[in-house]
């Protein structure tokens, strides 16, 4: 037998998705996705080794594009 539940909201690739509509949950949860891939990097962002170049490459390709993916949508 298959059970039909209702939420109000859930999280669909990483977008959320709610049931009254609106952008806000959505731009909260991508500026968090954003800021844990940042502290995730943090180490290597304050390393002193790595070229600031290449630390603004890898913010670009990791942090950025975390928090823009899904927003043309």
């Amino acid at each position: 037998m298959l059970w039909l539940m209702a939420v109000d909201r859930f999280c669909y690739l990483g977008d959320m998705i709610s049931a009254v509509g609106g952008a806000e949950e959505s731009l909260v949860a991508r500026a968090r996705s954003g800021w844990k891939s940042f502290r995730d990097l943090l180490p290597v962002l304050t390393c002193m080794v790595f070229s600031l170049c290449s630390k603004g490459r890898v913010y670009q390709a990791c942090v950025r594009s975390v928090m823009l993916y899904g927003c043309e949508t």
